[in-house]
């Protein structure tokens, strides 16, 4: 499917989501959570970028940053492709860490920087894995030490509430204690209706019937539906399968490619 061009902020803001290839816990240690925070600083201080919130999650992370010296898609190739070399030495294996691009949305104005940061540092709340102190990995307790008190994301942040400090980190405690329905980009998995649907759609506009999707000159269409299957829906592949009227060895077997970094 074609990229389409990434919209650009007039503020340079953004909140990033970046996640496993096809799902997969790709931070499931305590040395991979450390890691990929101390490439995400690294980054962020070479190319003199702002960055306001991190969460790393079992297996995708989010941030909110604004760009500076360098395009976010300059600074999050670097991060990725810092985290890959990491990660595939250590398990002894190659291909993609993360999947496809990164997702992005434009951040616009101080209501909307204050609610990202809320909605990044509340993920491992709203998946039911630890309250907003006890997480480790997000940048939350950040805001809360002394030591950070003059990191300009930080800073930035907190001076919106107020210039005493105590006062500035009294509200946005109170602040992220609210919990909201903020819709913000996030894994979004389909269920087996919305997932039938996309493959419907995408036969149908394909002009392929099930029945001939298993030919030959049917490959590269087979290949990407199931790919796409597997990335955006629960569904095992045997269901995909079974969905797709193909065999099941098929599936396997596109889903097992590796593909090349």
């Amino acid at each position: 499917m074609p990229r389409t061009a990434r919209k650009r902020s007039e503020t340079s803001v953004y909140h990033i989501m970046m996640r496993g290839n096809n799902r997969q816990k790709i931070f499931n240690s305590v040395e991979d959570k450390d890691r990929i925070t101390e490439i995400i600083y690294k980054n962020i201080a070479t190319d003199g970028a702002v960055l306001y919130a991190y969460c790393i999650m079992d297996n995708h992370l989010h941030m909110v940053i604004r760009e500076i010296n360098s395009s976010i898609s300059q600074t999050m190739k670097r991060i990725g492709t810092s985290y890959a070399w990491f990660y595939n030495k250590k398990h002894v294996r190659i291909g993609h860490v993360f999947q496809d691009r990164f997702k992005s949305e434009v951040i616009e104005n101080d209501n909307r920087l204050l609610a990202a940061v809320r909605y990044v540092h509340r993920n491992p709340v709203k998946a039911g894995i630890s309250d907003l102190n006890s997480y480790k990995w997000s940048s939350y307790n950040r805001y809360l030490n002394i030591k950070f008190a003059n990191d300009p994301g930080i800073k930035e942040i907190l001076n919106m509430s107020s210039f005493d400090l105590q006062r500035a980190r009294e509200a946005f405690i109170k602040f992220h204690e609210k919990s909201v329905d903020e819709k913000f980009i996030d894994i979004k998995e389909l269920s087996p209706k919305e997932a039938r649907l996309l493959a419907d759609n995408c036969l149908k506009h394909a002009g392929v019937s099930k029945s001939k999707l298993k030919n030959r000159e049917n490959k590269e269409l087979r290949e990407s539906l199931v790919l796409e299957l597997v990335i955006k829906s629960d569904l095992s592949l045997r269901e995909i399968a079974t969905m797709l009227e193909l065999n099941r060895e098929t599936v396997r077997r596109i889903v097992s490619k590796e593909p090349s970094l």
